[in-house]
């Protein structure tokens, strides 16, 4: 790895690591309940009933007597704040790059409203929550972040590097 890519990885690391600790302090109450919805009508979709109930803890889906909580953790809030920094793009003017972060955030709740549903889905359907939810977690999570890890390995690799393969020409160095 090129001084130049490891200085900018680096510094993308030290970002996530600010941005995990925002996301400790930042209330997720409103995402949590959107999350709640969207994944409600999901399972409808998916032949259940499963209203959202808020109190005054984390919002629940309730389905045949068992409640599913929405933590903060369930909103993959951080999952979006982790991968923040590998889809900035320093060339990039702050607008497009607040746009790449929009949909980011968009993709990453689509795929999260899928996999709370499916969750759910197979825990009613008899299937250990261990693995209807914490594998798929797991998964989504490695999948997800060493996607975007690449990708701005290869971004900062290209910049740097311009004989690199895939590298463009056209883009100002």
């Amino acid at each position: 790895m090129a001084r130049a890519t490891l200085v900018s990885f680096l510094r993308r690391v030290g970002v996530m690591g600010v941005l995990l600790g925002l996301y400790y302090l930042l209330p997720w109450g409103p995402l949590q309940r959107l999350l709640g919805v969207l994944a409600s009508v999901s399972l409808s979709f998916l032949g259940h009933e499963a209203p959202l109930v808020v109190t005054g803890g984390a919002p629940m889906l309730v389905l045949r007597g068992t409640a599913y909580e929405l933590t903060a953790n369930c909103t993959y809030a951080d999952l979006v704040l982790c991968g923040a920094p590998f889809a900035w793009r320093g060339t990039l003017s702050v607008r497009r790059n607040l746009l790449r972060l929009l949909f980011l955030s968009i993709a990453v709740l689509c795929l999260d409203v899928a996999r709370v549903s499916v969750a759910i889905h197979l825990a009613q359907s008899g299937y250990g929550w261990s693995w209807a939810h914490d594998g798929v977690d797991v998964a989504l999570h490695a999948s997800v972040l060493s996607g975007l890890v690449v990708s701005a390995l290869s971004w900062d690799r290209q910049r740097t590097n311009p004989s690199f393969p895939g590298a463009n020409p056209c883009l100002p160095q």
